[in-house]
């Protein structure tokens, strides 16, 4: 009753700390008596949950309102866990940044825990269960000159693994299913030159074998977290180059077909030099995501606009959870842990026209291929019927080519452009829909 008694007082303490006026506070920050990088959170219930950074485990039994260490290793790397009944646990452990890793299992709630599975040479990254028996463990498979994406299967509660299956792609950081069969995996892949580049593979059966989605830009960046509403929509997001400016922008993808097509939602000026880190959506229209740079977006329309949410902080916030609408908690750099009782949002918004992100009304994508020899597709979107203009320009302005002239409908288009009459070179393509003019640059390589 004493210890009751106190958390409900830290908590009335913690509200009129962040709650000036008795208005609701959105997000406030929870105490959670450390100050390392906290890279994984998971409740089981309102109550219990668990949070971990590199070398330490916190468990709470009063919604993150009190913290208490379960686990302290300094040996040992914790990349991510989650809980299937309270008691009943798995967590990913890493010697090294780059293995070998530890599959670990727990049945009294975190306070013990057994390997279920060593794996040398392998760093572990992400761990996603369909249910208390169907689960998988993403990471990447790291030895001089070699490093790929792979992943294991467990139908048994964690009892047995399958042999580890090649996902493709370098360095694996999330994974997700939709269904027994259905799956998919995000991270980067480097080029010859070791830039790392966007990269999406999925499955269809179990995750026995996996397929590169090209329908992801080639383009410089990583991916950070996938997550499925249900067997059709899902989300991407990570950073990417702008192929314009050369500048970094945390990016979002979605896909409405089950993850065969993916299409640029937000690729936003506001978030230059930003990276998105982990996305999660309750149902089609109700979703999150958190940057790099401590910022939370929340969108109510399925992703056509997002409204920034006051965090309170401006470290890295790194992975989140939700019970529902209104209850979530988000782990962060520097022992931040956030909970929400509203969803996020605050009683009293002074500027909500300047906290809204409004996609444009086209989109214009880059080429892929890129650089390319003969063929290459190019992609564009229109939120409006609009009369439609798309012309390929030489180095010199020159026009080489018209792909379409005409009135488009709503939606995302794709036309191929093939080259062989063309020299080898740099070629700009543009699209024009009335007054608004969009331009993007492909190699041609020969």
């Amino acid at each position: 009753m004493a210890s009751h008694t106190w958390s409900l007082f830290l908590y009335i303490l913690i509200l009129l700390h962040y709650s000036p006026s008795g208005s609701d506070p959105g997000w406030i920050v929870l105490p959670s008596g450390t100050n390392e990088d906290l890279h994984s959170i998971y409740f089981f219930d309102k109550d219990t949950g668990w949070a971990a950074s590199r070398r330490s485990l916190l468990k709470t039994f009063d919604g993150g309102l009190s913290w208490e260490i379960t686990i302290l290793d300094s040996n040992n790397l914790i990349y991510d866990l989650l809980f299937v009944t309270p008691d009943s646990g798995f967590m990913l452990k890493n010697v090294w940044n780059s293995g070998p890793g530890y599959i670990m299992g727990t049945h009294d709630g975190g306070l013990a825990w057994d390997t279920l599975l060593y794996l040398s040479d392998y760093m572990l990254s992400s761990i996603f269960f369909l249910n208390d028996q169907v689960g998988w463990v993403a990471g990447s498979y790291c030895i001089p000159f070699t490093t790929y994406g792979f992943i294991v299967r467990t139908i048994d509660g964690g009892a047995t693994w399958s042999t580890p299956s090649q996902t493709g792609g370098t360095y694996i950081y999330s994974i997700y299913f939709s269904d027994q069969n259905q799956g998919y995996t995000v991270g980067m892949q480097e080029d010859i030159s070791y830039w790392p580049h966007l990269h999406l593979s999925q499955t269809n059966d179990g995750g026995t074998n996996w397929q590169y989605n090209n329908s992801i830009p080639w383009v410089r960046g990583r991916l950070n977290s996938v997550h499925f509403y249900d067997v059709d929509t899902g989300w991407a997001v990570g950073e990417m180059e702008d192929t314009i400016s050369y500048d970094d922008k945390a990016a979002i993808f979605k896909s409405t077909d089950g993850g065969n097509v993916w299409e640029l939602f937000l690729f936003d000026q506001k978030f230059e030099w930003d990276c998105f880190n982990d996305v999660y959506f309750l149902d089609a229209d109700t979703g999150w995501v958190i940057s790099r740079r401590g910022q939370v977006i929340r969108t109510i329309d399925g992703g056509i606009r997002w409204r920034f949410q006051d965090s309170g902080v401006t470290s890295s916030l790194n992975d989140m959870f939700f019970l529902n609408a209104d209850t979530g908690w988000i782990a962060g750099d520097d022992g931040i842990i956030l909970k929400t009782t509203s969803g996020g949002v605050t009683a009293i918004d002074s500027d909500p026209e300047e906290s809204i992100i409004i996609p444009e009304e086209i989109q214009l994508f880059q080429n892929y291929p890129n650089p390319f020899n003969s063929t290459t597709e190019i992609s564009f979107y229109l939120s409006e019927h609009l009369p439609v203009t798309l012309e390929v320009f030489n180095i010199a302005g020159q026009r080489v080519a018209t792909l379409l002239k005409g009135n488009m409908p709503i939606g995302r288009h794709t036309l191929n452009f093939q080259t062989d009459d063309l020299a080898s070179g740099i070629y700009l393509y543009q699209l024009r829909t009335g007054n608004q003019f969009l331009q993007r640059k492909m190699v041609i390589i020969k």
